[in-house]
């Protein structure tokens, strides 16, 4: 990493290509269909879960005192664990 970037600008600069993709790839959710939506939801946990829950592991609380409000684990669970109660689908995470 150059010396003037901070971890942050390295890292964006290092995952942008990723982060394109993902935008092309959800570029045309409508976001008011609760399958659109449900699938949006899912590929975020699949995504935000295993990072979040390694980083928890591995004591992020330790260096970020706001871990737990910083965390999405629960909140796309809660979400996912509504659309499937609401509308009978299979909206959860398998």
């Amino acid at each position: 990493m150059h010396g003037s970037l901070s971890a942050r600008t390295a890292l964006r600069e290092a995952t942008a290509p990723y982060h394109e993709r993902v935008d092309r790839l959800f570029s045309h959710t409508d976001f008011a269909d609760r399958g659109d939506y449900a699938r949006f939801l899912r590929a975020q946990a699949a995504a935000h879960l295993p990072v979040e829950a390694a980083l928890t592991g591995d004591g992020a609380s330790n260096l970020l005192p706001d871990w737990s409000a910083r965390r999405r684990g629960d909140l796309l669970r809660a979400d996912l664990a509504a659309l499937s109660s609401r509308f009978g689908t299979r909206a959860s995470l398998s």
